[in-house]
């Protein structure tokens, strides 16, 4: 049957893209880090064992690395929800 995507390749396409949403979210200030650094783990525990592609665990991993590091030396790059462009803080405007 031609056409019919195989279950595994859709698990890791699934997976990679979550992965990019998160990332693409923390990056434009939708959630905070710790939302981000929270829907990691949640999906490598929800996709652990079942994503063949070796480079997915790396990735994940690296992801987490990154985050950790900038929450802990306060990266301005990186925002919380509340800090966002959509937020302004009170008197700036």
């Amino acid at each position: 049957m031609t056409g019919v995507p195989v279950l595994q390749d859709e698990v890791n396409r699934k997976a990679f893209d979550a992965l990019s949403y998160l990332t693409t979210a923390v990056h434009h200030g939708k959630i905070t880090p710790e939302q981000f650094s929270t829907g990691i783990d949640v999906l490598f525990m929800a996709v652990s064992g079942l994503v063949t592609d070796p480079d997915f665990i790396h990735i994940i991993s690296e992801a987490q690395y990154i985050i950790d590091k900038e929450k802990q030396n306060g990266s301005s790059r990186l925002h919380s929800a509340r800090e966002s462009a959509a937020h302004t803080p009170p008197g700036t405007w």
